[in-house]
């Protein structure tokens, strides 16, 4: 997920969060690390790597990515 970077801008900071069956909190999670990383001044992005999850961890997380497309 590419938050306060434009997409030809290399990040200066790449979150990366490893999630299995996460479905339960993933989304506040995310939806707090996002709100930190928007107050950043420099380029940042967030990756999610989801190991096969057996619940809707990486349907979430996906969800969560659209809304976070910068305008």
């Amino acid at each position: 997920m590419n938050t306060s970077a434009s997409m030809d801008q290399a990040p200066f900071i790449s979150v990366i969060i490893p999630a299995y069956n996460e479905e339960k909190r993933i989304k506040e999670s995310l939806i707090t690390i996002q709100k930190y990383l928007d107050e950043q001044t420099y380029s940042t992005e967030l990756i999610i790597v989801d190991d096969g999850s057996s619940d809707q961890t990486s349907v979430i997380s996906k969800e969560c990515k659209h809304s976070w497309i910068k305008r």
